[in-house]
């Protein structure tokens, strides 16, 4: 019965050590790693998200975004332009728009955005602030958009885009790292841009059925419009909203 015990005990001492080491691999990978939607074509937001471009440098451009922002009778939907803030306003004004949407009990969501001087180590840092003031739900934007123009992109009205944010962890994962000198892997095998584009169109129904989930790793260094023109081709291989994981390459 001695026996039993001792053995039973050491299971549970095994076990929780497991548990442990599973929740520091948690944390470390939460330090840089963001889980960030995809939204799809004639999909609406939950509610109306606080809009961070960042553009070069530590120039950033923050506004609330809103269909009624668009100027009316324009074809491409240009908005009205916002003055150029930092990075560091980042936090206080996410600060603010998290305080407004708690007292209207409305989701807080961020949509990234990035002009072509960009880096991605703005585009984290730009994150990692938001995060400081309490936003948890992020968004990226996969069209161009002129540095400050507040338009809103579409014209149209679709279905609520679903907030639940999962990826399913049994799902077969495919890495897609983005390096400081610009060059693509695809699970660490070098390839080029039109190799990924044709990889994922061999793999949609599998992204369409659950079964793939990505994980995108980019270096701080790396240009932000690569980063968007690799999710924009991510974003197309699905019909729904779609959830990757972001994570800043140390």
């Amino acid at each position: 019965m001695h026996k039993i015990k001792t053995t039973a005990l050491a299971a549970l001492l095994t076990a929780a050590l497991a548990l442990s080491g599973c929740s520091r691999n948690t944390n470390q990978m939460a330090e840089n790693s963001t889980l960030i939607r995809l939204r799809a074509p004639y999909a609406n937001f939950e509610s109306e998200p606080l809009v961070v471009q960042v553009s070069e440098g530590s120039k950033a451009y923050i506004w609330q975004f809103s269909d009624k922002l668009a100027i009316p009778d324009n074809t491409w939907f240009n908005g009205k332009d916002v003055p150029a803030s930092t990075l560091a306003d980042v936090q206080p004004q996410a600060a603010l728009y998290k305080q407004a949407q708690d007292q209207q009990n409305k989701s807080a969501p961020m949509m990234l955005a990035g002009e072509d001087h960009a880096k991605c180590r703005a585009a984290f840092e730009a994150i990692a602030n938001a995060k400081r003031a309490g936003i948890t739900v992020f968004y990226f934007e996969t069209y161009y958009r002129r540095a400050g123009e507040t338009g809103a992109q579409t014209s149209w009205e679709g279905h609520l885009d679903k907030p639940t944010l999962s990826i399913n962890p049994s799902s077969k994962p495919v890495t897609i790292t983005l390096s400081k000198d610009d060059t693509v892997a695809w699970d660490n095998k070098s390839v080029s841009l039109e190799d990924v584009v044709t990889r994922l169109s061999e793999i949609q129904e599998a992204v369409r059925n659950g079964s793939i989930r990505f994980i995108v790793e980019v270096h701080a260094q790396t240009d932000f419009n690569l980063l968007r023109y690799v999710l924009g081709q991510i974003k197309r291989t699905s019909y729904e909203s779609l959830t990757l994981e972001l994570r800043e390459l140390k």
